[in-house]
């Protein structure tokens, strides 16, 4: 029978200590999915107890935090700070775009990246990702 309820568990792959939380929610009936950040450090190192969770896992494509993207910051220069590193939250991302200072050829390549990302480390069974209105 299929579950009545399914409670997804966002951001698998951001910090060591949130895939390990994710990991105990899943193994003590909590979380029935997660929702995997392609370019989030902790992702490498624990795509192989995703994957031998049990878990359905979506990706999770992201424009905004306190990483990088997946591509060098040279191929996405509109997307990143001078440190490399995305816009810290929306309200940033979302003035830039405003000004025009998104290329929205850099968000495709960046997401498209992410996407190879997340359909080559644990098989991702749905791809999750929201857009906000660009333009793209």
């Amino acid at each position: 029978m299929a579950p009545l309820l399914i409670v997804n568990a966002d951001d698998f792959g951001l910090t060591p200590g949130l895939c390990r939380a994710i990991l105990r929610a899943r193994d003590e009936g909590i979380v029935t999915s997660t929702s995997a950040v392609a370019n989030g450090k902790a992702l490498g190192d624990n795509t192989g107890a995703l994957r031998d969770s049990g878990l359905g896992v979506g990706a999770h494509l992201a424009l905004v935090g306190h990483q990088g993207p997946v591509l060098g910051a040279r191929e996405v220069p509109t997307l990143v700070d001078p440190q490399g590193n995305l816009a810290p939250g929306w309200k940033e991302f979302l003035s830039r775009a405003a000004r025009g200072r998104i290329d929205a050829d850099d968000v495709r390549r960046e997401f498209t990246a992410q996407l190879d990302v997340a359909m080559s480390e644990p098989g991702p069974h749905l791809i999750e990702a929201v857009i906000p209105p660009l333009g793209l």
